[in-house]
């Protein structure tokens, strides 16, 4: 077997200590415009029994995630979010990207794929920093004839900063009543366009905006953060609603993006989870709660601040590194947005 494909062996005490002293005294502050990426090395699926390792030279902490073992390096290289923006498709498509692969590589998403998007993780995962990372980069990329978002967010703080984006419908729903009459304005703005695209003979909004481009229609995305705390209220039959958007939206180009720090039963229901083939675990809690977003455990072992695994539902779960958006950066988003100067 080549040297670089063995496994380390380390020593029992002598590692321990020398990690403790590299988290204590040696282990440097990333605090700029991306998360501290942790460089992995992934076993790969075909050959079990082997390393494909990292190239830096630095202490290894050796974990399982989602049924891999992995090698995290503790000196990762810092990512910009600016840089990593693909071009846009030439087909339709509504495309962000997630993250950093362990081998360097960005990992995009594409709504029109998916095509609805759940994603959990608790207090400390980069949840709510992966959701703004999203958000940027589709206003930035789509302007409001290809792009509208309705949001929804029950805090009322993290999704405050959008509001004066030209792409957002109306204004930011933060109580369980407006969250509820968005939605059902969604459910008939699918079934009018569901059924204009039957009378003109299109199957979906793919094939009516090429027929008819004169009529081009843009893409909807719903975006729900701690959607929990919505689900939970038996009041306005969310779960409901959020189902029968989720079965019949696709063909009229709207898409779900749901997000909780709650990944329970309670919340993701089966009827939920069933129409989220696409999911994003960031870290959490229990093993148990892992497998209810990704339907396998390893989300319990991530490391936190925009560690994440993503499922596409047909088996295939990645490893990737969001990146980091500060409130500095935010705030000087929103100013911009609220002047009217266009994309940041």
């Amino acid at each position: 077997m080549p040297e670089e494909n063995k496994t380390r062996v380390v020593h029992p005490i002598i590692y321990p200590l020398a990690i403790l002293k590299y988290h204590l005294f040696d282990k440097p502050i990333y605090a700029l415009k991306s998360w501290a990426y942790e460089q992995n090395a992934v076993i790969p699926a075909e050959n079990p029994t082997e390393y494909i390792q990292s190239p830096a030279p630095q202490p290894l902490i050796q974990q399982t995630v989602a049924n891999r073992q992995v090698i995290c390096d503790e000196h990762p290289p810092q990512y910009k979010l600016d840089a990593a923006i693909p071009a846009k498709s030439p087909t339709m498509a509504l495309e962000f990207v997630a993250g950093i692969s362990p081998q360097g590589e960005p990992v995009i998403v594409d709504f029109c794929a998916a095509p609805h998007i759940l994603a959990a993780g608790t207090t400390g995962s980069g949840k709510s920093v992966f959701i703004h990372s999203m958000l940027r980069q589709l206003i930035q990329k789509y302007p409001a004839s290809e792009l509208k978002m309705v949001l929804i967010d029950p805090k009322g703080t993290e999704l405050e900063f959008y509001k004066y984006a030209k792409n957002t419908i109306g204004d930011v729903r933060t109580d369980a009543e407006q969250a509820s009459k968005a939605l059902d304005e969604v459910i008939e703005m699918m079934d009018k366009r569901n059924a204009l695209f039957t009378s003109r003979g299109c199957r979906d909004i793919k094939r009516f905006n090429s027929k008819f481009p004169h009529e081009k229609m843009p893409l909807i995305l719903v975006v729900i953060d701690e959607f929990a705390d919505l689900i939970l209220t038996d009041e306005f039959d969310f779960e409901l609603k959020v189902k029968r958007i989720a079965a019949k939206a696709r063909s009229a180009g709207i898409h779900l993006f749901l997000a909780t720090q709650r990944p329970d039963a309670k919340v993701i229901t089966g009827g939920i989870r069933g129409n989220f083939n696409y999911t994003i675990c960031l870290r959490v809690p229990r093993a148990i709660e892992s497998r209810i977003v990704i339907g396998e455990a390893g989300g319990e072992k991530l490391n936190g601040k925009g560690d994440m695994l993503i499922s596409d539902g047909a088996g295939l779960i990645r490893r990737a590194q969001g990146y980091y958006v500060s409130d500095d950066e935010l705030d000087a988003m929103a100013d911009i947005l609220r002047s009217g100067a266009g994309k940041p």
